[in-house]
């Protein structure tokens, strides 16, 4: 792919919940078949091949499974691995969780985000779904882009609007 469908880069890794008993099953994305070299570009076939508990299903297909400090200006804000995702159509993954949420039932999510600086990005999107390959109800939209080169923590309270066992990533260009 050219650096123009790579242009709206941005970066997600280590969600979990602060309440409950629910887990993410590969919230870190260390659960992963890949070579232990960045894999970029690849097609959501082929990432989901590689990435355990973890579904790609975005209309760009154009996932990155990244551990180096040499690609997007740094190396993982936890653990050894983080996933990126572009926007310049929709990329969406679903990650799985150990249980589902219980509708009506207020949880609090934290996740890290970060932008590759040489790239515009567009605010991050965060949903629960029912399903591993659907965007299901948006629970939160990130107020900003993410910040260059800068893991950013973001957390937020929300009310289950579903018994969705899926929370899904969204980065998507058609955000304002």
């Amino acid at each position: 792919m050219n650096n123009l469908l790579k242009s709206l880069l941005i970066t997600i890794t280590l969600l979990s919940f602060s309440s409950y008993s629910q887990n993410f099953l590969n919230g870190s994305f260390e659960n992963n078949t890949a070579p232990p070299v960045d894999q970029i570009n690849l097609t959501n076939a082929a990432f989901n091949g590689f990435m355990s508990n973890t579904n790609a299903f975005g209309t760009t297909g154009n996932m990155d499974i990244i551990r180096s400090a040499t690609w997007g200006g740094g190396g993982p804000q936890h653990c050894t691995w983080y996933v990126a995702l572009t926007g310049a159509a929709t990329d969406a993954i679903a990650m799985t969780l150990s249980a589902p949420l219980i509708a009506g039932t207020t949880y609090t999510m934290s996740f890290w985000d970060r932008k590759e600086a040489a790239f515009p990005a567009f605010p991050v999107q965060i949903s629960l779904s029912t399903t591993n390959n659907s965007i299901g109800t948006i629970i939160y939209t990130a107020p900003a882009a993410p910040t260059n080169n800068v893991w950013t923590q973001r957390t937020f309270t929300f009310v289950a609007p579903n018994n969705g066992q899926f929370v899904v990533a969204i980065q998507n260009a058609g955000l304002t």
